[in-house]
Formats: C-alpha cells, structure tokens, sequence
C-alpha cells in the first residue's frame, strides 16, 4: 500500500502532539479510567510502533489459534480471563488482520465503537469516496455468542428501524 507523504506526515504530527502527555482519553472497555495518550502506542496506517507491531503479532497467532480450534471442532470453556483479554487486544487490531481484510473490508472504512458493537463498516468510503453500504459489525469468536443488547441492535436493523438525525 502506498502512503500519501502529506497525509503520513500530517499523522505523525497529529501522533507527536498527543505523545506530549497532554491528552488523555477514557478507556475504552467502559470502566472509566482515563489513559494518558502518551502511553497508547500510537502508530499511523502500517507504520507500528516495536510495542505495536508485537500486539499485532500476537492478535495474528491468537487468530490462528482460534481457526484452529473451530477447525478441530473442540469444545472450549469461553470466559477466562486471558480469553477475554485477548479478545479485546484482537477486537482492537482486527481491522488491520489479513482475514479481515479479506472479508472485503478496507481498514480505513472501519469505525471503532467497540460497546455495544464492536465496528462499523462505511464500505466504499475510502475508495470510491462514497458509502455503499454501511455495517454493523461485531467481533467473536470460538463459541462465543451476541449478548443481550448486541441481539437487540441486530433486531432492530434486521426490522429497518435504523435512523439519522442531525443535532445543531
């Protein structure tokens, strides 16, 4: 993938003044905490940080591991703690995965929302410059099912009653 320099060079401006210790944000498994931006390796596009680049590493085995196990049809206990923690690092890195990507889905037409679903999908915004479609998009895995709220979010798109509004 080709890196346009300008907007390259815009992110790691946009990265360094948020690397300043300034600017902080609230945690986004929903418990609260502010995270200081400086400590959330921030990276642009492909461009990983080494601490980065090693989650990305870890999300590509943690896949592998779960296709595995779905491949072998065993049966596991879903909700330990390091499933749920590798499940959250994977819901956030998923948008750059190659099994993702060949789903069809472009990284950049990703938007994170991670509670109650984890992403939508804007398909056709970053390469035709317009959106064709938009999904709703909820990351599991090994038997892991939609909780209450994820299933009512799924009726009510299944039923057509999805709206915009514009507040002013």
């Amino acid at each position: 993938m080709k890196i346009d320099i300008k907007n390259q060079k815009e992110a790691e401006d946009i990265i360094l003044a948020l690397n300043s210790g300034k600017y902080f944000c609230e945690c986004p498994c929903g418990c609260g905490d502010d995270i200081n931006l400086k400590n959330a390796n921030l990276f642009y596009d492909t461009n990983f940080t080494p601490e980065g680049l090693s989650a990305k590493d870890l999300a590509n085995k943690i896949i592998k591991i779960e296709q595995n196990k779905l491949k072998s049809k065993r049966t596991y206990r879903a909700g330990n703690t390091k499933s749920v923690n590798a499940g959250f690092l994977l819901e956030k890195m998923i948008t750059k995965m190659d099994d993702f990507i060949n789903l069809g889905y472009k990284h950049e037409d990703c938007r994170s929302l991670f509670n109650p679903i984890d992403f939508m999908i804007f398909k056709g915004l970053s390469k035709e410059g317009k959106v064709n479609e938009i999904i709703f998009t909820e990351v599991k895995s090994g038997t892991a099912r939609l909780n209450e709220h994820q299933k009512q979010i799924k009726d009510v798109i299944d039923r057509n009653r999805v709206l915009f509004d514009t507040y002013k």
